[in-house]
Formats: structure tokens, C-alpha cells, sequence
């Protein structure tokens, strides 16, 4: 990259997809001269939800599922929440509509209830405005309340045996 008079250039670039942190490297020699300069960065998205789900669930579990809206429009913003749920999983009231400031982020709680049964349950969050959206899908193992149990008895049978299982 050359520079101008003053040792400087501009340089452009695209980034990847992923919202993370970025580190920009340069070093450069010239005119009897050594340099070296790093800046960092972030890709953020304007808009963004996010939801923390636990690893399983057990069967009748009424979980409050915190779903987090953060804003980093300028301007406020209007969002349409949407929660679904599909397998073993029910969900109960969703709020109609969050208000975003510009640069808050906020957070909803979603009741959820985890039904009778053994398998997958799938969760599908969506959040719109006019200017922004996200899309999440989430999924948990539900298993049976309690423990396996077994029972097992041994001896010589004699006369009358009774065995009482609860």
C-alpha cells in the first residue's frame, strides 16, 4: 500500500458475516523508517435478539424464557415479537410489541411449558420492525419427570410372598 506525504493511506476492505471482533495489522518501512500500528474493531448488527434456553427440560417444567431485543439504530424502533413452539413444547402470552430507544437493549420474559413426553422441542423466535429483523431457532430435550427406577428381589419362596410396588 503506498501513503502519501504525511505516511498515511486509506485502505478498504469487506468483512466477513460473523459478528465478532476484527484486529487490522499494518507495518511498514520507508525512507529509513520502521512502523507498525493495529487497530480493533467490531461487525455488530443494527438490530439483534438473542435467547438463552437451558440444556433440558423435564416434562411440566414452566420455564420464564428470557428473550433479549438490543437496538443500535439510530432512532427508535417498534418490535413485533413472535414465539412459537413446535414438539414438546408450549408457549404461553408473548408481548405484542417492544419499544426500542436507539442503542437499548432489552429484555422479555416468555412463559414456556415444557409438556408430557420424551423428545425434541423446537422454539422459533422472530423480532421485526420496519427497519430491522432477527430470527432465531432454538431446540431442548424434554424427558420424562423423575428417575428410572427398577426393583428386584431374590430368595427362596416360601408360603405366601407379597411384594408392594409404589
Amino acid at each position: 500500500v503506498r501513503t502519501n506525504g504525511r505516511g498515511m493511506a486509506e485502505v478498504r476492505f469487506t468483512l466477513s458475516d460473523a459478528v465478532t471482533g476484527f484486529r487490522a495489522t499494518a507495518e511498514g518501512v520507508g525512507a529509513g523508517w520502521v512502523g507498525h500500528g493495529e487497530a480493533f474493531f467490531e461487525s455488530t448488527l443494527p438490530f439483534y435478539a438473542d435467547a438463552r434456553i437451558p440444556v433440558a427440560l423435564s416434562a411440566g417444567d414452566q420455564l420464564l424464557l428470557p428473550v433479549t431485543l438490543e437496538s443500535k439504530r439510530d432512532g427508535s424502533m417498534e418490535v413485533d415479537l413472535d414465539v412459537s413452539a413446535s414438539g414438546l413444547m408450549d408457549v404461553g402470552e408473548v408481548p405484542d410489541a417492544v419499544a426500542l430507544a436507539s442503542g437499548e437493549r432489552r429484555t422479555v420474559h416468555v412463559p414456556v411449558l415444557a409438556l408430557p413426553g420424551d423428545g425434541e422441542a423446537s422454539l422459533s423466535i422472530t423480532a421485526r420492525s420496519s427497519e430491522a429483523g432477527d430470527a432465531l431457532a432454538l431446540s431442548v430435550p424434554v424427558q420424562p419427570r423423575g428417575f428410572p427406577q427398577s426393583w428386584a428381589a431374590s430368595g427362596t419362596l416360601e408360603g405366601k410372598v407379597a411384594h408392594e410396588v409404589v
